[in-house]
């Protein structure tokens, strides 16, 4: 969302090896983390118009759309929700 706002492309795998990098197993700071980012992204949303929308930047995905990278981004965490709910869910049934 940020290279709409100016900032350069991010490089590839930088922000998973912050994620996962020194202390990746502390789920409580990796929770709180993943919270703040997406907060931010929530605040960042009234910032854009509808050129911003419909405009297009060269990205990790290749070129496409802001609204093309929020809703990866959306449906990225729902693909992650639903994974960590499936194994909640049948956690019994799995020991």
């Amino acid at each position: 969302m940020y290279q709409w706002l100016g900032r350069p492309l991010p490089l590839e795998g930088v922000a998973e090896d912050i994620a996962w990098g020194e202390g990746g197993d502390d789920i409580e700071r990796l929770l709180a983390d993943f919270e703040k980012v997406r907060d931010e992204q929530v605040q960042l949303l009234a910032r854009f118009d509808d050129l911003a929308w419909n405009s297009t930047r060269e990205t990790i995905w290749g070129s496409v759309t802001l609204l093309w990278v929020v809703s990866k981004t959306y449906q990225h965490t729902a693909e992650h929700t639903g994974d960590i709910l499936r194994i909640a869910l049948f956690w019994d049934s799995w020991l």
